[in-house]
């Protein structure tokens, strides 16, 4: 993680030891290239409340812009689906517009809504 992203994204070690608390509704997921780890997932899952949602998408600055992003929100989004949503959420701050081409590449629409931290919600229906 670079300087500048520390201030928009929590850290992995943080995000690891949220899933600690609540292992339950926190699942994540290392994304490597071959066996070299590139990023990090980390999916909320309520199935009793439907909710569905990336809580945190990070791909190592050394190595964005190279496709894995993509290819991992595509599987995450695949993995979801599996796991019963109809509805997948995930959000951005003011400060972090660089995913958003992205998440619209993926189908991904915004919501209109802020999430807790006052981050743009979006949200990808199934039917897409």
């Amino acid at each position: 993680m670079s300087p500048k992203q520390k201030l928009i994204i929590s850290d992995v070690v943080y995000s690891l030891a949220e899933c600690y608390v609540y292992p339950e509704i926190l699942k994540p997921f290392l994304v490597l290239n071959n066996d070299i780890p590139v990023g990090f997932i980390l999916f909320h899952i309520e199935k009793e409340e439907g909710k569905y949602s990336f809580a945190r998408v990070m791909i190592d600055h050394h190595h964005q812009g190279l496709g894995y992003g993509k290819k991992a929100i595509s599987l995450g989004i695949k993995y979801l689906k599996e796991k019963g949503a109809k509805v997948i959420e995930l959000s951005h701050l003011k400060e972090n517009p660089h995913p958003v081409k992205l998440y619209k590449s993926l189908g991904f629409k915004y919501t209109g809504k802020l999430d807790y931290d006052g981050g743009y919600m979006m949200e990808w229906l199934v039917d897409n």
